[in-house]
């Protein structure tokens, strides 16, 4: 990597003087620098002030990443102190890269280094300031570099800068995370990222949940059936606002002292008579917390784990308070914004008295979470900005925090806040010298339920858009845009993307770094459907991409399939197929099972595309099935049928239009056993143009209920709008709006014998439309729990149930 010379008095080497490799030092130079004589060191900062020394860097960019194939400039200005001027004096610079030190003699050769005896750089008379090149639009083999550089004063000390000129070096075409070795170098890079204002060229909002899934068992042992929370994978639980073991329910609603606090209230469930009895109550939320926040969702989440030989049955309740306030720093001028996720483990042994035996408060904002094999996975993020005084026109920045003001802190109980990680758990994802870096740390943190404390973090600097969970292993990704640095502004150049994927693999409570790649086009704007775009499936990653303006003639979808090179730390390419769907056409809905894939496009009509990854490296397209309308979540019934919940559609072309009008939620059976010969069989639209379903924003809406093998109840909360109003073309008009009609849960009957078929076999209306009162409260917190044949409807603050047979 480095050409150097072993000698301290080396001759000039042609080799040697076109390759200068730079240089990552170490954090603490006094500790490893102790020279032979024991010349002092004094560490200074980089501004100048009132005629004392100073020492700053410059880059030729605003970040600290660089790609091997990036030409590199770095320098050093020297501000010198009163008393050194006019000095015959010497320049020094040193350097660190992986666990090598080098210092620059004064025929600019990087030569390997004891760090026993200082070699100069540069002999010279002191001036007020001095200059010192150290990388010339030069490249670097990939690793990290710190770069010291200081002037030895009157009185025979060394004065060097405080703070390292840092910067990262990818290998070009390699997507590997570069892991943190050096405090100074996550640092600086937060630091960049937080000073340049336009340092978050890509920021996503909100919760990363995944999309739909297979419906978890419930944890009972009697001859009950009950469903579960719908999940994306099975053996990875995810959570919901109510779980439930087959016989008693658990379920978040606003407490009754106060609607802006959650509290937890257990039932106990029965099938016959149908009843939900009350039994205990907990406050779950903080009052003191809750202002000036703003919950990502108010009421929290739960996870359930069962009763074991090591712990009793435990409920998980996560919450996070958001808020665009920036809470107070020791730093002038630097701030963090002030979310802050909470998580409460509860011993619900007695459902009628629950106790809280462990709390962490975690700084962030959590973006999601999973539960496998009694471990909890949570994703957050914390951000920290520098604010320049409004008034001063381009301040100098005089402060640079240190490390800790970036990290995340959590507190167990009420013990003091510690760093929940350090930079040695950290990684920095590759990009080049026109990307800005962010200031943005994004955390996975992996809590084992029977023992909180036992904690450990990982942590990505930047942004994460989407979380995919397996059994085995962890998947991050993120789409970039790309675009062009143009001072303050950044120039978005194309439509195309690419989206970058991480893996980690879980092992007992152990999360590791496996590898990285990359796929071209973006995981799509819903971000509940973002994760279902992923799947695993025999130690490969199957990623379905849109590529294209979204709305635009060259939108298309392709799919993608990864393998991990353990050598390389790399996902590989193995296989793909572009240009799924008609020209123009949105992925909506996409489904990974097993060896088969199912994606729906819809501009018009909705293409059911069947695919088959039996072989990995040679994808194939079954069939195409086109109908109406489109769907916007599968879930298979078995292996040879799939449900579809989305819309109904009207063609637009009679208005010369190149779409079609949404009309009400549509339900779909389709036979997929024979992939030449797709089939919908049988179909339910509810409702007119304006119907929703809480199932169509958030997959925890759907309750399914196999009780049998070709026998399924399902449940969706409506929002049925089919009342005409006054509108003047009804029902000629396909884009007419229609009016609330009632709220309330719709309850199926799915069976896929000799006979499929899907019918509805009833509602429990929860509100009905009132020319004098308001639609009450809303559908998409609602959910529902199918116990036998009767069902439990979670609706507001209120659990009501009913026998399916009784049922309007």
């Amino acid at each position: 990597m480095f050409h150097i010379k072993t000698s301290t008095a080396p001759t000039p080497s042609k080799q040697n003087s076109c390759c200068t490799a730079l240089i990552a030092l170490l954090s603490l130079l006094t500790l490893y620098l102790t020279p032979v004589s024991a010349v002092p060191l004094i560490a200074i900062a980089e501004q100048n002030v009132d005629g004392r020394a100073a020492i700053s860097y410059q880059l030729n960019t605003e970040g600290t990443t660089f790609l091997s194939s990036d030409s590199i400039a770095l320098s050093f200005d020297l501000h010198i102190a009163k008393e050194d001027i006019g000095y015959s004096s010497a320049l020094y610079l040193v350097a660190k890269q992986g666990d090598k030190y080098f210092i620059r003699n004064t025929s600019q050769i990087w030569q390997a280094w004891d760090t026993k005896q200082f070699i100069p750089a540069k002999e010279l008379t002191l001036g007020t300031q001095e200059h010192i090149n150290v990388l010339k639009d030069q490249r670097l083999v990939a690793g990290e570099y710190q770069v010291y550089a200081g002037y030895k004063t009157r009185n025979g000390n060394i004065k060097y800068n405080q703070d390292p000129g840092t910067l990262v070096v990818f290998a070009t075409d390699d997507y590997a995370l570069q892991a943190v070795t050096q405090p100074e170098i996550l640092r600086d890079y937060l630091y960049q990222g937080a000073i340049n204002p336009a340092a978050i060229y890509y920021n996503y909002i909100g919760d990363f949940s995944p999309a739909l899934s297979v419906m978890s068992a419930s944890a009972t042992e009697s001859s009950t059936k009950t469903s579960g929370t719908t999940l994306q994978e099975i053996g990875v639980d995810e959570a919901d606002r109510i779980k439930t073991d087959g016989e008693l329910l658990f379920s978040l609603r606003s407490c009754a002292t106060d609607i802006a606090l959650s509290c937890l209230h257990s039932y106990r469930l029965q099938d016959s008579p149908a009843t939900s009895s009350p039994l205990g109550s907990l406050q779950l939320s903080d009052a003191t917390l809750n202002s000036p926040y703003y919950p990502a969702k108010p009421l929290g989440e739960l996870y359930l784990r069962a009763a074991n030989e090591a712990s009793p049955r435990t409920l998980v309740w996560l919450n996070t308070k958001n808020s665009w306030q920036t809470k107070s720093s020791t730093y002038p001028d630097w701030n963090a914004y002030d979310n802050q996720t909470q998580i409460k483990f509860i011993n619900a042994n007695n459902p009628e008295q629950f106790e809280i035996i462990d709390q962490l408060d975690i700084e962030g904002e959590l973006l999601a979470s999973r539960l496998v094999d009694g471990v909890l996975y949570l994703l957050s993020r914390k951000s920290s900005y520098y604010w320049p005084p409004y008034n001063i026109k381009d301040p100098a920045i005089t402060i640079k925090p240190a490390l800790d003001f970036f990290l995340p802190h959590v507190r167990e109980n009420n013990a003091e806040s510690v760093a929940l990680l350090d930079a040695s758990q950290c990684y920095i994802p590759p990009q080049n010298s026109a990307k800005r870096n962010l200031s943005t740390l994004s955390t996975i943190t992996a809590i084992p339920v029977n023992n909180p404390g036992l904690h450990q973090s990982r942590c990505i600097a930047g942004e994460l858009e989407t979380f995919y969970a397996s059994s085995k292993a962890l998947y991050f990704a993120s789409s970039r845009y790309p675009y062009i640095n143009n001072n303050d502004q950044l120039l978005y150049s194309e439509p195309e993307q690419i989206t970058e994927i991480h893996k980690f693999s879980l092992q007992d409570q152990d999360i590791a770094y496996r590898a990285s790649g990359q796929v071209s086009g973006h995981l799509g704007w819903q971000q509940d459907k973002k994760s279902f775009r992923l799947g695993e499936y025999q130690d490969t990653l199957r990623v379905a991409s849109s590529e294209g303006s979204s709305w635009g003639i060259d939108s298309r979808t392709k799919i993608t399939v990864l393998k991990e090179d353990t050598a390389k730390h790399t996902l590989d390419e193995i296989s793909s197929i572009s240009n799924l769907g008609k020209p123009g056409e949105r992925l909506f809905a996409a489904r990974f099972i097993g060896n088969r894939g199912y994606l729906v496009t819809f501009k018009k009509t909705d293409p059911l595309i069947v695919l088959d990854f039996t072989q990995p490296e040679s994808p194939q397209v079954l069939g195409e099935l086109e109908i109406n309308g489109y769907s916007d979540f599968l879930q298979p019934l078995g292996d040879h049928y799939l449900l579809g919940v989305g819309k109904d559609a009207i063609d637009a072309d009679s208005s010369s239009r190149d779409f079609a009008w949404y009309q009400g939620v549509k339900v779909s059976l389709f036979d997929v056993s024979n992939a030449e010969n797709l089939r919908e069989i049988s179909s339910i639209i509810i409702g007119k143009r304006g119907t929703e379903s809480t199932a169509l924003y958030d997959h925890h809406g759907l309750t399914l209920l196999a009780l049998d093998e070709q026998h399924y109840k399902l449940a969706l909360p409506i929002e049925l709008h089919e009342t005409e109003s006054d509108f003047y073309d009804y029902p000629n008009n396909p884009s007419a709006y229609y009016d609330w009609t009632h709220k309330g849960l719709y309850v199926f009957d799915i069976t896929t014998d000799n006979n499929p078929d899907i019918r509805l076999e009833g509602k429990l209306i929860s509100k009905s439309s009132d020319p004098y009162f308001a639609s009450g409260p809303n559908i998409f917190n609602d959910r529902a729990v199918i116990q036998n044949l009767t069902v439990h409807y979670i609706h507001d603050d209120q659990v009501v149930s009913s026998e399916i047979e009784h049922l309007k």
